[in-house]
């Protein structure tokens, strides 16, 4: 993941998510976001480090299924 934060140094990750649960009896259990950190992101989501989506405390921990980078910005990316 940590060539997602900033591949070339100029252009810093400006992307969507997917999260799934990696408990068993949430495993249908996906979550979809925006972010420019995603490594900060699924801390945020898994409780390590404040900040996370309330939606998502009740099935941690999450891990990232797809991440698509390369928006020019944060609309661009959630018309995606």
């Amino acid at each position: 993941l940590e060539q997602y934060v900033s591949e070339d140094g100029d252009a810093p990750f400006c992307g969507c998510y997917l999260v799934r649960s990696t408990l068993s009896q949430h495993r249908y259990s996906i979550y979809i976001g925006f972010t420019v950190n995603p490594l900060r992101r699924i801390r945020q989501h898994n409780g390590e480090i404040q900040g996370g989506a309330r939606k998502t405390r009740s099935k941690r921990p999450w891990c990232f299924v797809a991440l698509v980078n390369g928006f020019r910005s944060q609309v661009e990316a959630l018309q995606f």
